[in-house]
C-alpha cells in the first residue's frame, strides 16, 4: 500500500478498513495499526490526514 501511495500519490486514496471480524482486531485498533504501520514505511502524516479526511470529503462533493 505504501509503495502505490508513494507512486500514485496520496491524493488518490482514501482510507478506510474493513476489519471487524474473528481473528482480526476490532477497527479502531486496526486502523491505528494501519496508520502506524503507513509511518513507518515513509508517508508521511500530513498525507495519511489527506487520505483519510480531506480525500473523502471532496470524493463525496462535501
Amino acid at each position: 500500500m505504501a509503495a502505490a501511495i508513494k507512486l500514485i500519490g496520496a491524493e488518490h486514496f482514501v482510507l478506510s478498513t474493513d476489519l471487524g471480524r474473528k481473528p482480526a482486531p476490532l477497527p479502531a485498533e486496526g486502523y491505528k495499526l494501519f496508520l502506524k504501520k503507513l509511518l513507518g514505511e515513509g508517508i508521511f502524516q500530513r498525507e495519511i490526514d489527506l487520505m483519510r479526511k480531506e480525500n473523502p470529503a471532496r470524493f463525496l462533493g462535501i
